[in-house]
């Protein structure tokens, strides 16, 4: 029983699409933003949902083009489909809840560009994947995040001309990238053999690691800023976040576990959504 609970909190993307919402909330925190209203973030939640399950249910085709149907665990035949489709209904609905002005170019870029990620559209000559263009597959995901967490939240254009929105872009980029990596060395082998040039397979794995650290330093470095300005609580959680990140990256280097991955990896999104919350009110309201 609690085997397919887990299947269906992680392989079923409901974890990853709690993340995302929860990514939202912390932009609203650093900013200030007023949370009066929940539909943004249910809707940011159900895309992601939608967006994560429909590469699911690629992938399951993907096997059974391959004539490796066993590949394929009989519970994911039923729970991808039915998340796709109720993650659908609540995207529609919550699409009809919020007003995005001038944004919905922009969410149009950013569902095609997720869409694409895991199936060829239909303009594309190639008929390839975004993910099997291998070094770009890691900004297209970090980009989409980006936008769908950041940009997105935000709404005001008037945020856009104050340079502190573009380094919480920048360290939310960079951010997703050094998360994004350690499942790219996960996958080495088999991208080397279905001949995607990632990252790891390009130079190394090791050098990858080293490159992780390197990210992890520099968004460090980036949320300096909010430092000078005040905002100490911001910079102690990102500080606490960047050396969580960097053990459970280390720890995942023995550790392939999936639990490893779509648990401690992409749990470090919530986590430091938690760490933002928590420090952002704890130096507004505690000291």
């Amino acid at each position: 029983m609690l085997k397919r609970l887990l299947y269906i909190l992680f392989q079923g993307n409901i974890f990853i699409a709690i993340c995302a919402a929860a990514y939202c909330i912390e932009t609203a925190y650093i900013f200030d933003l007023q949370i009066e209203d929940l539909s943004f973030y249910l809707w940011i939640f159900f895309a992601t949902l939608l967006a994560y399950n429909l590469h699911s249910l690629a992938a399951i085709r993907n096997s059974d083009a391959a004539d490796q149907p066993k590949l394929v665990d009989p519970f994911a035949r039923i729970i991808h489909p039915f998340f796709t489709g109720l993650a659908a209904i609540g995207t529609g609905y919550y699409t009809t809840r919020i007003d995005m002005g001038e944004h919905w170019m922009v969410v149009l870029l950013t569902a095609l560009l997720t869409i694409g990620y895991s199936y060829p559209l239909l303009f594309w000559r190639s008929k390839r994947k975004l993910r099997e263009y291998g070094i770009a597959k890691v900004i297209i995901l970090a980009l989409v995040w980006t936008i769908s967490t950041v940009f997105l939240p935000l709404q005001d254009p008037h945020w856009y001309a104050h340079p502190i929105v573009w380094l919480v872009m920048a360290r939310r980029f960079l951010f997703m990238i050094a998360l994004c990596l350690p499942f790219d060395i996960r996958d080495v082998e088999k991208d080397q053999l279905q001949g995607i040039a990632t990252v790891p397979n390009v130079i190394g794995v090791q050098r990858t690691y080293r490159l992780i650290n390197q990210i992890l330093l520099a968004i460090f470095v980036l949320t300096m800023p909010a430092f000078f300005l005040g905002a100490w609580g911001i910079t102690t959680a990102i500080l606490f976040s960047v050396v969580f990140t960097g053990i459970i990256i280390y720890l995942s280097r023995q550790n392939k576990h999936a639990l490893m991955y779509l648990g401690a990896i992409d749990g470090m999104i919530l986590l430091q959504a938690l760490l933002v919350t928590f420090f952002v009110h704890l130096q507004k309201y505690g000291f």
